[in-house]
């Protein structure tokens, strides 16, 4: 869990990580520090990224491909 945690000098207004902008609006990226399951769910996150890296990185090829051909056309 340490390694997700950020300290108040990386972010400080910890547990809001970022805001996105969306289509007018804005999002807000934070950690739910109310799940009391978050260390399970980050290590089974972490193992599953781990585990299917590469069919993942190959579904972003196909996706980036696929995006770049409608932005160019």
């Amino acid at each position: 869990m340490e390694r997700y945690h950020k300290n108040e000098k990386e972010y400080p207004r910890y547990p809001l990580l970022d805001r996105i902008g969306l289509q007018g609006g804005a999002m807000n990226v934070a950690i739910c520090i109310d799940n009391e399951h978050i260390k399970k769910d980050l290590d089974l996150f972490d193992e599953t990224l781990h585990k299917d890296d590469e069919i993942i990185s190959e579904r972003f090829n196909v996706l980036y491909t696929l995006i770049k051909e409608i932005n160019e056309s």
